[in-house]
């Protein structure tokens, strides 16, 4: 989208007064939010206490399948990302360990935490050994290159 107006009018207004409005619409953007789930919530319990009194799991099956689902498609994301990059760029250690410790004590995710620990060891493969070998050889005294390509000179 291109709006070359509001790009001039946003653009000098300062990241002050862009970040005061961002926080004056934050409040009736929450209240819309919460709103709009209370209705939906509401709606699918009705939804599946209509399906209990005909004695039909299906639905509560699938909310539970759907819950243990998405998340971990989610995290799969990661591993997409990690394979057209060849690195976990934008993943940081404290977000995948806090993403697995709150799997660890939730018996429902358990195969999100099995990726996220798929996450953590790809991040260390491609960011933390080639920091620790940069570290190794500022030590050694040996030159530190960017990438290892042969010289055009």
């Amino acid at each position: 989208m291109n709006v070359p107006a509001a790009v001039n009018v946003l653009g000098t207004m300062g990241p002050t007064t862009l970040m005061m409005l961002w926080a004056w619409a934050g409040v009736p953007l929450g209240v819309y939010n919460i709103s709009s789930w209370v209705v939906y919530r509401a709606a699918l319990v009705i939804a599946l206490r209509i399906a209990h009194d005909r004695d039909t799991n299906l639905p509560a099956t699938l909310m539970a399948v759907l819950s243990a689902i998405l998340p971990a498609a989610d995290v799969l994301r990661h591993y997409w990302d990690i394979y057209v990059h060849l690195t976990a760029r934008g993943i940081s250690f404290i977000f995948v360990g806090i993403g697995a410790a709150g799997d660890l004590f939730s018996l429902v995710h358990g195969s999100e935490l099995i990726l996220w620990i798929g996450v953590f060891a790809c991040e260390s493969y491609y960011n933390l050994v080639p920091w620790v070998k940069k570290r190794l050889r500022r030590k050694s005294g040996e030159p530190i290159t960017l990438h290892d390509l042969p010289s055009s000179t």
